[in-house]
C-alpha cells in the first residue's frame, strides 16, 4: 500500500529543526534503525529514502524531505511498487514547489 503525508510549520527553521529530528528517529538503533539509500535525491531543500522493514511492515520505502516549512512524506510499504512510490514522490514534490 501507499501512503502519504505532509506537516506545515510555521518557520522554515522548525521545520528544518523538525526534519532533522525525524531522520535522527528513522535512523537510530534506538528507532527504527534504517540507513539512507540514495542522499541526493532532488525533492525540496532537504531529502533522504529508506528502505527496509519499518512501520510494522517486513519492508517499506520512504521518501521524506523538507521545502521550506513544509515535510513531506510518501511511503510504500510491503508489496510496494519502488517505480510508483518515486512517481507519487515526484508529484507530491511539484505542487509543494
Amino acid at each position: 500500500g501507499y501512503t502519504s503525508w505532509s506537516a506545515l510549520f510555521e518557520t522554515a527553521d522548525a521545520a528544518e529543526r523538525a526534519f532533522e529530528y525525524f531522520a535522527n528517529q528513522h535512523e537510530s538503533e534506538d528507532g527504527w534503525g534504517l540507513q539512507p539509500s540514495r542522499p541526493d535525491l532532488d525533492l525540496g531543500d532537504e531529502s533522504v529514502y529508506y528502505t527496509g522493514p519499518a512501520y510494522g511492515w517486513p519492508t517499506a520505502g520512504i521518501y521524506f524531505w523538507r521545502e521550506s516549512n513544509l515535510l513531506l512524506a510518501a511511503v510504500g510499504t510491503e508489496a510496494y511498487k519502488p517505480e510508483l512510490l518515486r512517481s507519487i514522490a515526484e508529484g507530491m514534490d511539484a505542487r509543494a514547489g
